[in-house]
């Protein structure tokens, strides 16, 4: 399993081999124990645990805006600058609303917090 962690207790990439045991019931996914939470599981199903250096994580608005920032200036981040700016858009053009947009997600909890979309929890 690997895991970056990030600075809120929470994590902001998680990963896992194919074969790797995934139940993940016990994770306080909407807390700021997520990263706590997944190296217990790592331990009890004796997985190898891989923790990433933190890095830039998402929670709020003001986090988008400062990594549009980032994707102006760092190249790591110019392939995201795109995204980023659609994300901003859409937040700040009252005619952008969820309806109008069918298949994006409200910003910023539906998009950021919560256990990673299509895993199965246990």
């Amino acid at each position: 399993m690997s895991i970056t962690r990030a600075d809120d207790g929470g994590v902001n990439l998680l990963g896992f081999a194919a074969a790797a045991p995934r139940n993940l019931a016990s994770v306080e996914w909407f807390g700021a124990t997520v990263s706590a939470d997944l190296t217990k599981h790592a331990e009890r199903s004796s997985l190898p645990l891989l923790v990433q250096s933190s890095s830039y994580d998402i929670d709020d608005l003001g986090d988008v805006l400062e990594l549009h920032r980032c994707s102006l200036s760092l190249l790591e981040w110019l392939p995201f600058r795109s995204l980023l700016a659609a994300v901003l858009a859409q937040q700040f053009d009252p005619t952008h609303t969820r309806a109008a947009l069918p298949h994006t997600p409200a910003f910023p909890r539906d998009l950021v917090r919560g256990p990673p979309l299509l895993l199965p929890l246990t």
